[in-house]
């Protein structure tokens, strides 16, 4: 006949190493209104910098690509007046890459300025 009055049970704790990753994973996954904050700030930020980076860089290779085409115009084609042409457009675009890179970063500046500046207010008064 089985004893109904025993009771088993088995427990386990995780190693230190186990806890720490599992508290980092929680971390991750609890509600906290100024982490989210601070990762949408730093999001924004890098948004208004990586954007005309992407622009300035896209404009300056197409434009060495072009200035390339014109050359070989001018080597392997012996066509000379177009190669002059084709590379000067070359010449253009990289050019053009620097003012292109200040003229977007200053519209995505002004773009998304107003969230960054009260979102940074409201992180700077949540430290006091």
């Amino acid at each position: 006949m089985q004893n109904s009055d025993k009771f088993e049970y088995t427990y386990f704790a995780p190693s230190a190493e186990k806890r720490k990753r599992i508290e980092s994973i929680r971390r991750e996954y609890e509600f906290n209104p100024s982490a989210n904050k601070m990762k949408r700030l730093e999001l924004l930020d890098k948004k208004v910098k990586r954007i005309p980076k992407t622009i300035s860089i896209t404009v300056g290779v197409f434009g060495t690509l072009i200035l390339g085409f014109g050359l070989s115009m001018i080597i392997e084609w012996k066509n000379f007046i177009w190669g002059v042409l084709t590379g000067m457009l070359g010449l253009v675009m990289i050019g053009l890459a620097f003012p292109v890179y200040c003229l977007c970063s200053k519209k995505y500046k002004a773009k998304y300025s107003k969230e960054i500046l009260r979102l940074s207010d409201e992180l700077l008064k949540n430290e006091k």
